[in-house]
């Protein structure tokens, strides 16, 4: 495999009254783009600990650091991963999920962390249960339930939809999706 000879810097991110810096990151184009990209992706709601970090924080407030430059990506990986072990080993408080490096998002999930995720997408408080944890479980619907789920089925594949008048309204296909 060619080895890509794209040169980058290792930065640092910190309060500017502060010397403790809070995250190091790699990055192809100027630190300060890179610092650009950084509040637009926690402005869009991104979770994790820095970006939360970086939202509580006032634009004017957060500098960015050129620590490190390497000509090559793969010097430029290791500079990271050396930066973020030389300030842990500090005890800088860094937000930096992973160790640094090339990877696609340098996190590797785990089974706690994935449960997490699932639960947050689906907007639910607390995890679907499946079978006898289920509180609905060998239970049944009224036969009143019934028969508004069924006719709710049936209006919906006609195409029509039930106003909360209870009228029918003939709907276009379009909204009908």
């Amino acid at each position: 495999m060619a080895e890509l000879s794209t040169g980058g810097l290792v930065y640092g991110i910190r309060l500017r009254w502060e010397s403790r810096y809070r995250y190091v990151g790699l990055t192809t184009k100027s630190a300060q783009t890179r610092l650009r990209q950084h509040w637009k992706q926690a402005a869009a709601g991104r979770k994790t600990p820095f970006y939360d970090w970086l939202r509580k924080q006032d634009r004017n407030d957060v500098v960015v650091d050129h620590l490190d430059w390497a000509d090559e990506l793969d010097e430029l990986a290791e500079a990271e991963i050396a930066w973020i072990a030389l300030l842990r080993l500090e005890g800088q408080p860094l937000l930096n999920l992973a160790a640094g490096g090339l990877g696609p998002t340098g996190v590797e999930w785990t089974a706690e962390m994935r449960r997490a995720a699932s639960i947050r997408a689906t907007g639910r408080k607390m995890p679907s249960r499946f079978g006898e944890e289920n509180p609905f479980y060998m239970g049944e619907h009224s036969p009143e339930q019934r028969a508004s789920g069924l006719l709710r089925a049936r209006v919906r594949m006609s195409g029509l939809t039930i106003r909360t008048t209870g009228n029918l309204e003939r709907t276009t296909p379009a909204s009908a999706m």
